[in-house]
């Protein structure tokens, strides 16, 4: 069997998503794909792949959109609240809006990272002390956020 362009290679992707989505199985797919084009489990397998990665993709850009989403229309229920002294759906939205910013996460890693100095980290490899501070860059961004949140709404 000669090599696919980019195109079939595409339409083929394309296909086996459709597949997957519908529930397909791994073996379901390669039957498939072995009867309408020929090919083997392994280049099946790739074409897997790229349907994961694609999938993978998708979610991470959709978690994204949704999450700013759903804080836009929190800061919408929050501000409403607040202008009309409103402070039960204004605290609700507030608690939902620190749920939205992973704060419960934060508190711990706050306390994982008082721990942590507590500790020697002279033991750390380079990734574990990168990885430690992103956590430490998040948590200084999340109060950021909040703080302005709360000026904004003090502001007003």
């Amino acid at each position: 069997m000669e090599k696919a362009d980019t195109k079939e290679s595409l339409d083929r992707v394309r296909i086996i998503t459709e597949l997957k989505l519908r529930g397909a199985s791994r073996s379901d797919i390669i039957e498939y794909c072995r009867k309408e084009w020929g090919i083997e489990r392994a280049q099946v397998d790739c074409y897997i792949r790229k349907v994961n990665e694609g999938l993978v993709e998708e979610a991470k850009r959709d978690t994204e959109e949704l999450f700013a989403e759903a804080r836009a229309k929190n800061n919408i229920i929050y501000e409403r609240a607040f202008k009309k002294n409103d402070f039960r759906t204004a605290l609700a939205a507030n608690k939902e809006q620190s749920e939205l910013c992973g704060l419960k996460t934060i508190k711990i890693e706050q306390k994982l990272e008082v721990k942590e100095k507590e500790l020697d980290i002279s033991s750390l490899s380079e990734d574990e002390l990168r990885q430690l501070k992103a956590i430490q860059e998040k948590i200084e961004k999340a109060n950021n956020i909040i703080n302005n949140d709360i000026d904004n709404a003090r502001s007003e």
